[in-house]
């Protein structure tokens, strides 16, 4: 039988202080990704990590991820397209013609946003549970 790891206290705690905490631990976005995708909004974190691989990858690579970012997820018809507002997106197309490390960062910003408020929803009813907080986490 395969046993699923369990965050200890600590680290849940870290979670819920601070979004960026959660976003920035494989296992917190693990957890979340989980939710997001019962909330039917996953794309939104892929499109995330998408964009922080731009931002922190190779130089040589930029190009080829800011493609496959406005292929996935900015194109029109995109299979895990995100929403965004209009300004922001025609910002981000402009960008995108001269791309650089920090093309993506106002459609980013917008996600990331959206999902904090899906967070505010998370933290609450999913940090508070037994699966997570109770008898069975591991202490640190």
């Amino acid at each position: 039988m395969s046993r699923v790891p369990i965050p200890s206290r600590l680290r849940v705690e870290r979670w819920s202080f601070s979004f960026m905490e959660l976003l920035n631990d494989a296992m917190g976005r693990r957890e979340f990704m989980t939710y997001l995708e019962k909330e039917f909004s996953a794309e939104n974190l892929c499109f995330w990590q998408a964009c922080e691989d731009i931002r922190h990858g190779e130089n040589s690579r930029i190009v080829e991820k800011v493609e496959e970012v406005y292929k996935n997820f900015l194109a029109p018809g995109a299979a895990r397209w995100v929403n965004i507002d209009s300004k922001t997106m025609d910002k981000t197309l402009k960008g995108i013609q001269h791309p650089h490390r920090f093309v993506m960062d106002d459609a980013q910003m917008h996600i990331y946003f959206l999902m904090k408020k899906c967070e505010l929803e998370y933290v609450p009813t999913h940090f508070h549970t037994p699966n997570l907080m109770g008898q069975k986490v591991i202490h640190t």
